[in-house]
């Protein structure tokens, strides 16, 4: 079987209609892509959590004002055995543990950080639990 020849004076526009060719294929892909872009709802936007924040001198989180149980940090920090300081510090921490896929509990972190002995936090996580029960 044999190639059937081109003449080498129509080769430039042979080469040419290849290329409009491949330009208008691309175009059409980029056009395809554009409009179903244009159909797609927004992404949503990422939900950050709101900071906690100290509210005169304690320690009040957006989930703590719904909240008549304080929670652990607060109790530690009304018993004295943690400074507002210290809370932040050690919940930042449990934040970025968090973030490095660690999640751990606050009263772990405390100990881990020797802002707390492991009594403490038990002492505290117990009258949480009678404060819970007296009032629910």
């Amino acid at each position: 079987m044999t190639w059937p020849s081109l003449d080498p004076n129509l080769l430039p526009f042979a080469l040419t209609g290849v290329l409009v060719i491949v330009v208008v294929a691309l175009l059409i892909g980029i056009a395809v892509l554009l409009a179903e872009r244009r159909n797609k709802p927004p992404a949503e936007p990422i939900r950050r959590r709101p900071p906690i924040t100290p509210i005169s001198g304690s320690l009040l989180s957006v989930r703590d004002l719904g909240s008549s149980v304080p929670f652990l940090g607060r109790y530690l920090v009304e018993q004295g055995v943690l400074s507002m300081a210290d809370l932040e510090s050690a919940l930042a921490r449990q934040q970025q543990l968090a973030r490095l896929g660690r999640p751990a509990r606050l009263g772990d972190v405390l100990v881990d950080l020797k802002l707390a002995s492991r009594e403490q936090v038990e002492a505290a996580l117990k009258a949480q639990q009678e404060e819970f029960q007296a009032r629910f």
